[in-house]
């Protein structure tokens, strides 16, 4: 019999409101020196010995995708038999496949900033968030760093730019104003959160 753990967690680039909530508790209750809270979940799955790592790496991985974890939004991590065999399966971290004209050939993306608006606005909804979190996965490093520069809750980058910024997520920026930028500029608008550290 073989014991995995499956760790849950919701991508980086989304905005984790209960891990907030327990981020302004601790502060409140004088732990100062928190700077960010994630939640998740843990599913433990046993599994008889039939088969081997491999296969059961596999059958778990599909379990994840089709029902313990939503794929479009969360990241997991599968542990299999006190760490013999583990993997990560983070969606956002994995180059995807563009949707392109018929008879093309599918390419896989490389540089996030550099996809065009006509590409993304070809893609699938998990895809543009796999775009998304590849983005976070590569420079998200940079991309905090400027949410701390700016002390704001949210950026908006196309390309090399930050082109927009707002200090409350009441002001963040609709479909359309986004899709304008998009047309504008021919790249993907990009917009990156935070949660609130207050």
């Amino acid at each position: 019999m073989s014991t995995a753990q499956i760790h849950i967690t919701l991508k980086p680039t989304l905005l984790d409101t209960q891990g907030a909530t327990v981020l302004k508790a601790l502060r409140q209750l004088g732990h100062d020196s928190v700077q960010d809270v994630r939640i998740g979940k843990l599913i433990e799955v046993r599994l008889d010995g039939d088969r081997n790592s491999v296969q059961q790496q596999a059958e778990l991985e599909t379990m994840c995708r089709q029902l313990l974890a939503n794929p479009v939004i969360e990241d997991f991590n599968i542990v299999l038999n006190d760490d013999t065999a583990s993997s990560t399966r983070s969606l956002g971290a994995m180059p995807i496949a563009a949707t392109q004209p018929l008879g093309s050939e599918p390419t896989a993306i490389g540089e996030p900033f550099a996809v065009s608006f006509e590409t993304y606005n070809a893609m699938t909804a998990e895809e543009k968030l796999d775009l998304q979190g590849r983005a976070w996965n590569l420079h998200g490093a940079a991309i905090s760093n400027e949410l701390n520069a700016r002390r704001a809750a949210w950026i908006v980058r196309i390309g090399d730019a930050i082109v927009g910024s707002g200090d409350s997520l009441d002001s963040f920026p609709t479909d359309t104003q986004l899709a304008a930028l998009g047309t504008q500029h021919d790249l993907v608008p990009f917009v990156f959160t935070r949660p609130p550290t207050s």
